[in-house]
């Protein structure tokens, strides 16, 4: 993300501001009277900062730890909400704003692979919105997530979008990248907080395509390229358009 930030810089104009955004979650997923804690997010910072950025905190005092009691079994839906009602009140008070947000390919295959889920008892996405509209919002909450290029019509209006650079790549090529270049990294501690039986639902499914990527070495895989994995969604019905997502100005998954 680093290099595809800089390099768009070079052909930016001069009064172009570029910035780093970071939500500031609950102290169960960010305690920032953790030492240790403390340290990897400077040192974060320092490096975008060390590279021209400003940097940004977005928090909202509507949230505290109290947010993650209601959802014992699924802390994610918490961190969801907090993202989600952060970030989507700094976006609609922006105008001529590009967001670069780094979703993988990983999460590509996560929020594809739930939603599947959903949408196979009624085959196709089409028939899911006639008969279930409200799983269906769920459907484009997952799925607005795995374009690369999104924005609702209130954003276009205001020239405001969001842009996924690296859903190319997956995470495993991305933590070489990083270990190479001795770029810092902030390891995901979300299961160390929730309690060992907590399990990231896209994280079990990371873990089966890894064990697929390593039994079928030798056969070609859908999960190794972004357009495939789109475009085989797209053709079984499995796969909103953009555009219909888009209208429906959902305020949630980012």
């Amino acid at each position: 993300m680093a290099d595809v930030v800089c390099s768009v810089m070079n052909f930016l104009p001069s009064n172009v501001e570029v910035s780093t955004l970071t939500v500031k979650f609950p102290k169960m997923i960010y305690d920032p009277d953790n030492i240790n804690e403390r340290k990897r997010i400077e040192e974060v910072l320092s490096f975008w900062k060390n590279m021209g950025f400003s940097h940004l905190w977005l928090e909202s005092e509507e949230f505290d730890d109290s947010l993650f009691e209601q959802y014992p079994l699924t802390p994610c839906v918490a961190c969801e909400i907090v993202k989600s009602k952060v970030l989507f009140n700094f976006i609609n008070s922006c105008e001529d704003t590009a967001f670069l947000i780094s979703h993988t390919l990983d999460d590509v295959f996560g929020y594809l692979i739930e939603s599947l889920f959903l949408i196979i008892p009624y085959e196709r996405w089409d028939i899911l919105e006639k008969e279930n509209y409200s799983l269906f919002e769920r459907v484009a909450q997952l799925q607005k997530r795995v374009y690369k290029y999104f924005a609702y019509r209130s954003w276009r209006r205001k020239n405001v979008f969001i842009y996924k650079p690296i859903l190319d790549l997956s995470e495993s090529e991305i933590t070489k990248i990083i270990k190479i270049r001795k770029f810092p990294l902030i390891e995901e501690s979300c299961p160390l907080k929730a309690g060992s039986n907590f399990v990231m639902f896209k994280r079990f499914i990371h873990r089966a395509v890894d064990w697929l990527r390593k039994r079928y070495a030798d056969d070609r895989l859908i999960f190794e390229n972004y357009e495939s994995v789109i475009e085989f969604f797209r053709k079984k019905s499995l796969l909103i358009p953009k555009h219909i997502i888009e209208n429906m100005e959902i305020r949630s998954g980012i």
